[in-house]
Formats: structure tokens, C-alpha cells, sequence
């Protein structure tokens, strides 16, 4: 959430760290609730694209809208991405790779795999203190659609979290994905509403701009045919 979440933190780290001091996640006990945040359903959102949306995506710029509450921070963001759809997939579903392509990510690894669900644990390190969430994403292969929410059954240092990402081939450019991204965040603790607004903004903007930095960097010739059209099997 650049992670779903950790370009949220990234933006602002030190106010961050003054307003909500690091907590300790603990993998032994459930998170304090079940989910006070509405998560994504199974279909992808889709957001009205107007004509002057169009225009600057066809500038290469991006579009972005934004919608925040009192402790959450939420909106939608719209990338092109000279990419296929299966490579932009691909990238996402690389959470190992994070800590490598990610700012501020130090560790990311997946602790289980049942059916559709993909749960993930992330530590975020700003300015010597660290920040560990629990990530339960639900896949759509066949959509191209990820959707996520806290793993509700182990305790993060965030109080809620809902996201998702949909990659799907671009109405007008053969080869080139659309992606959309979203999410909504909460944070134990208070957050004032201008560094809410300007954490939320700068993170849609950051998750967005690392897919497209690493999809559009080129394959080696072995793995082009394999993520052209296709699903990862993650």
C-alpha cells in the first residue's frame, strides 16, 4: 500500500514517528478487532474516468482522487504501465523482491499460502525504529485482482488497513496495462489532518511509480514469453 503500506509511512516518516511511536507487533495474539475499515469486495472498484482523466493519462502522468476520514487516509490512483499484464502482475506478486525495490522495506515474506489467500509479514525501518504489519491478501488470478486486509489473527502496529490492486490490459495501447490501486489506512493513535491528507496522497503516488519503474524494466530473453499474457504462480 512501496508496499500498500509502507509508502503511507514513508511520506512523512519523522512526524510520523513524533505523533505515533512504534508499537510491538506480536505474531502470538490477534490483532485488538476484526476490522473497523470496509474492505474490497470480490469484483474490482472502478473509478469514472472522465475526459480530461484520459488526457493525462495519455501524457504519461497518472490520476489520482482522494477520499480521508478522521484517523484513515484513503483514495485511488490510475497508472499506465508500458508493461504487459502479466509482468505488472508479476511484479506485485514478488513480495520477496521488496525489500530490494521498496524504500524503507526491510523485510517481507510470506508465513502462509492456503487457496486463494497469500499472507504476508512486513517490517518497515524509518529512522532506527521498525514497524511490523500482518498483510492476508485474497488473489483473482483470473481478474488480475488483489485485494488485502490486516491478518486479523496476529497483532500489528497498524489499527486497520484495506487495499487493492487491478491490472488489466490498456483499452488503447497493445502491450501496456492499466493499473489501479487503492488503499485506506488507520493508525493507533491521533494523526493531524494535513499530515494525514499529505501522507495518504504521497503514498498513492509512490506505490504506483515502483511498479512502473520495475515492469518496464527489461527481461531477459528467457522469462519475456513467460509473462506476457500469463499468471504468475504465487
Amino acid at each position: 500500500m512501496a508496499s500498500p503500506i509502507t509508502t503511507i509511512f514513508s511520506a512523512a516518516a519523522g512526524l510520523l514517528l513524533l505523533i505515533a511511536p512504534p508499537l510491538q507487533a506480536e505474531t502470538s495474539s490477534p490483532h485488538p478487532h476484526q476490522g473497523v475499515l470496509t474492505p474490497f469486495g470480490a469484483q474490482p472498484p472502478r473509478l469514472s474516468l472522465d475526459e480530461e482523466d484520459n488526457k493525462r493519462l495519455r501524457s504519461g502522468t497518472y490520476v489520482i482522487k482522494q477520499s480521508e476520514g478522521e484517523k484513515s487516509g484513503g483514495g485511488i490512483i490510475v497508472q499506465d504501465i508500458h508493461a504487459p499484464v502479466g509482468r505488472v502482475w508479476e511484479t506485485i506478486l514478488s513480495f520477496e523482491n521488496y525489500p530490494q525495490w521498496v524504500k524503507h522495506v526491510n523485510y517481507c515474506q510470506p508465513y502462509e499460502r492456503s487457496d486463494n489467500h497469500i499472507k504476508v509479514a512486513f517490517e518497515l525501518g524509518v529512522i532506527g525504529f521498525s514497524y511490523r504489519y500482518f498483510i492476508d491478501h485474497i488473489v483473482d488470478p483470473q481478474q488480475h485482482y488483489l485485494r488485502w486486509t490486516l491478518d486479523y489473527q496476529r497483532n500489528s502496529e497498524l489499527d486497520d488497513v484495506v487495499g487493492f490492486w487491478h491490472a488489466e490490459a490498456h483499452p488503447d495501447k497493445p502491450g501496456w496495462t492499466r493499473l489501479y490501486y487503492s488503499v485506506s489506512i488507520r493508525l493507533k493513535g491521533w494523526m493531524p489532518g494535513f499530515l494525514q491528507s499529505f501522507i495518504s496522497r504521497s503514498g498513492l503516488k509512490d506505490a504506483t511509480a515502483w511498479v512502473k519503474e520495475v515492469a518496464e524494466q527489461p527481461l531477459p530473453a528467457t522469462l519475456q514469453s513467460d509473462v506476457v499474457t500469463g499468471v504468475p504462480s504465487h
